[in-house]
């Protein structure tokens, strides 16, 4: 991420740890970068109520969820101040939504739906960072915007997302320019504090090919969201031209099962049990250094399938079996 304007595409399959991934990137960038971590998959369940709209969201709603979670962390992280593009945002989200036979909100509070994003930005020094997100003044690194917490607090998501009727093309005037608003708040934030790594999470839970090559391959609108990028993508595309098809110079990059099953003999351990075993030590050894688990640690290995969350999973229903007894 040191060179140019790098655009990274994570696929990966479902479990394989693609979510600790992106936070842990955020997390070892926030140092050099202003870092918006998006996720989407939270923020279409939890604030809007409807997690299958995710499965049908266009390019231009995703440029438009991008410029809300810009505005929400740069205004409560940073302390600047977007009321004229609020107006800008909410004025092309308009002309968009009018283009692409989408059915029009009433009012569109620009504001509250910043407000409602489910985000996490990069503390940053400085008293009023402190005093805005609850990070102590020296602190570095990422913190959550209370998004989930507002949400329930009383907030209702009313702007139709998901409910196009018509695919804007990259060349339509009206996608074009909410793209350039986006660009406009991001150029604002880049010139007043430093450059912004942008990392969208969620897009890796549309299963529809046919969709997945809208936002990727027919499409190069994410890619030209003027930041450094990380998105996570439909792992839909891995095993098909399309990936290699993917524009915006974005480079693939793969999350796969760890091999913890032998091909040849399925039911001798591959090597990817000792990459669990060590994940388990790693959890465990300062709370219980003496267990003596290593058997017991592999075999859920090998019955995870090679997924970590579903390793994960069975350590812990394990666990509580254990406490019950």
């Amino acid at each position: 991420l040191r060179v140019g304007t790098p655009r990274v595409l994570l696929t990966g399959t479902v479990g394989s740890g693609k979510s600790t991934e992106l936070h842990r990137i955020a997390e070892a960038r926030s140092q050099v970068e202003f870092v918006v971590l998006l996720d989407l998959d939270r923020h279409f369940t939890d604030v809007v109520g409807d997690p299958a709209a995710l499965q049908r969201v266009a390019s231009w709603e995703v440029c438009f969820l991008v410029g809300l979670a810009l505005v929400r962390a740069a205004e409560e992280v940073l302390d600047l101040s977007f009321d004229g593009r609020k107006k800008e945002l909410s004025e092309a989200w308009s002309k968009a939504a009018r283009a692409s036979h989408t059915t029009d909100s009433p009012e569109l509070d620009v504001g509250a739906l910043a407000r409602s994003m489910v985000v996490f930005a990069s503390s940053v020094v400085g008293a009023a960072v402190g005093a805005t997100t609850g990070v102590g003044v020296a602190a570095v690194g990422l913190s959550a915007l209370g998004a989930v917490k507002e949400a329930g607090g009383g907030f209702k998501w009313r702007l139709p997302i998901s409910l196009a009727r018509k695919t804007l093309p990259d060349q339509d005037e009206h996608l074009q320019n909410l793209l350039g608003v986006v660009n406009r708040i991001l150029g604002e934030i880049q010139q007043a504090h430093r450059p912004v790594l942008l990392v969208i999470d969620g897009l890796d839970r549309i299963k529809d090919v046919a969709h997945a090559r809208l936002l990727f391959v027919e499409s190069e609108v994410l890619a030209r969201l003027a930041c450094r990028l990380v998105v996570c993508g439909p792992y839909a595309l891995r095993h098909r031209p399309e990936l290699a098809q993917v524009r915006g110079g974005f480079r693939p990059v793969t999350l796969v099962n760890e091999p913890v099953v032998d091909q040849a003999k399925p039911w001798v351990h591959g090597p990817g049990v000792r990459v669990f075993r060590e994940l388990f030590h790693r959890r465990t050894d300062e709370i219980a250094p003496t267990l003596q688990l290593d058997a017991v640690v592999d075999r859920l290995a090998w019955y995870s399938g090679g997924r970590a969350r579903d390793f994960v999973r069975l350590v812990r229903m394990l666990a509580e079996q254990a406490l019950l007894d």
